[in-house]
This record gives structure tokens, C-alpha cells and sequence, in this order.
């Protein structure tokens, strides 16, 4: 946000998006980037949480949804925001004050939301990767917002090998936007 703010205060005459905000794939690289470490402990907790501290997980996959989760969607409320700029000829200030708004929708309304998915993934995937496939799992329902059939169905599967599908499809959790869902070793 404030390189973009700082390239608007620095633009000869009227700025588009792609004068002050890097590529897609530069900016996607940066979340990328700053995510990496967080990510990376979240899966570490989530391998010690399973008895296999140390276990290496190939975070990469996760890591990219997450930069394109961010980038595509505020890449194109921002260019929203230019476009309106334009239509209502708005100078410097005024495209400042608009830029700014958008990105506080994101950071209040989907930025935390995005986060928190990607983390309970993470540690997941953790947990996931220090079970030796064939363990029996089963899934814990942590209902977020509000009850999830997917979920209910999986957890009342029972005991499943790990690496194996549950029901609707997922070997583990999360199954969807919004799922905290853990699996756990079954009891003998």
C-alpha cells in the first residue's frame, strides 16, 4: 500500500494502475514472500502437534493460492478504484483518499479472513505430513460458522488411513473457506 501511495505522490499527471503498482506476478512473489515464515511455523506446530516435529512439508502450492487469492481480486478492486477516479476526474488527493479506502476494505474485511484460512491449512498440512500414510485419522469438526455437512460427513466416517479420501473428496482438512477442522490419530 504505501509504494502505491508513494507512486501516486511521485506520478506526472494522471496515474493508471499499472504506473503505481508492480506486475501481478511481483506483487503475488511479495505475499508470497512475507507469508512464507508464518506459514512455515503453522505447519511446524502442526507436525509437532502429530509427533513428527521436524517434518518437512512443501508449502509452495499453498503459498501460491494464497498470493493469487490476494493479488487477482485487489488488483481488481484497485483498478475499480482508478477507473472511478478517472470517470470523476479526481486529482491526487482525491485518488490517494480513494486507493486508501480500498485497501482498508481488504485489510477489515478479507485480508484476516484470508489469513486465518491459510494458516489453519498449513497447519494442517502439517499434522497431515508427519502421520505415516495408513495411520488411522479421523476428522475433528471445528465449525466456524455454523455447522458443515461436508465436515459432519467426514467426521462421522470414522477411523480412515491417512492419505485415503474421506466422503466428500478431501484426504484432510481444510475442505472449504472457513474450516478449522483438524485430523487426530484414531484410538486403537
Amino acid at each position: 500500500q504505501n509504494d502505491v501511495l508513494d507512486g501516486l505522490r511521485v506520478h506526472k499527471g494522471r496515474p493508471g494502475l499499472d504506473d503505481v503498482l508492480p506486475a501481478a506476478a511481483e506483487q503475488g512473489s511479495r505475499y508470497r514472500d512475507l507469508a512464507r515464515p508464518l506459514l512455515e511455523q503453522a505447519a511446524s506446530a502442526g507436525a509437532a502437534a502429530s509427533g513428527g516435529a521436524g517434518t518437512s512439508v512443501d508449502l509452495d502450492p499453498l503459498l501460491a493460492e494464497l498470493a493469487d487469492a490476494v493479488t487477482g481480486p485487489l488488483r481488481s478492486r484497485l483498478a475499480d478504484t482508478f477507473a472511478a477516479g478517472a470517470r470523476e476526474d479526481d486529482d491526487t488527493a482525491a485518488l490517494t483518499e480513494r486507493v486508501g479506502a480500498a485497501y482498508r476494505e481488504w485489510k477489515m474485511q478479507r485480508i484476516e479472513r484470508l489469513a486465518a484460512d491459510h494458516l489453519f491449512a498449513a497447519h494442517a498440512l502439517g499434522g497431515f505430513a508427519a502421520v505415516a500414510p495408513g495411520t488411522a485419522m479421523r476428522w475433528v469438526v471445528h465449525d466456524v460458522d455454523g455447522p458443515c455437512p461436508d465436515c459432519d460427513d467426514n467426521a462421522l466416517a470414522g477411523a480412515t488411513a491417512r492419505g485415503e479420501a474421506f466422503p466428500t473428496g478431501q484426504t484432510h482438512p481444510p475442505a472449504h473457506a472457513g474450516c478449522h477442522c483438524l485430523l487426530v490419530p484414531s484410538p486403537g
